[in-house]
């Protein structure tokens, strides 16, 4: 059972990871295309656990996309990685490039406008998540 829980604190620390990583690319960028504000910021993370759920469940989002979605979380609930999680740092490393680079996949196969569809959060915060996937 210790082994069940390790696995999720490591799924939810990937995802605090990718939080972090969305809020310093905000901060990045802030100046070039506008900060959001700090609410938008604090929201993020939220908003992008919102729009994985909307994209996995519905319908009108393509099967490959969806099977692409689970098999992320798959991935990212299994025990085992690329680089162990109780290296510091280095250790979620590989979830959140893995996690980015498969939501990378994902919204391109998508298009912006069915992202934008089923987006729930700020515009701001959407056009910076669209451009760190490069489908803006």
């Amino acid at each position: 059972m210790d082994s069940f829980w390790n696995t999720v604190a490591g799924a939810v620390a990937a995802i605090l990871a990718l939080w972090v990583l969305f809020a310093a690319a905000l901060l990045l960028y802030g100046r070039r295309y506008g900060v959001p504000g700090l609410k938008s910021l604090l929201r993020l993370l939220p908003d992008v656990l919102t729009l994985l759920r909307r994209l996995a469940t519905e319908k009108d989002v393509p099967l490959r996309t969806r099977i692409g979605l689970w098999a992320l979380l798959g991935y990212l609930l299994l025990p085992f990685d690329l680089i162990p999680d109780f290296l510091p740092v280095i250790g979620w490393a590989d979830d959140v490039v893995i996690a980015v680079l498969a939501l990378r996949l994902i919204f391109r196969s998508l298009e912006p406008e069915g992202v934008r569809r089923h987006w729930r959060g700020s515009e701001d915060s959407l056009a910076v998540l669209l451009r760190l996937t490069g489908t803006a």
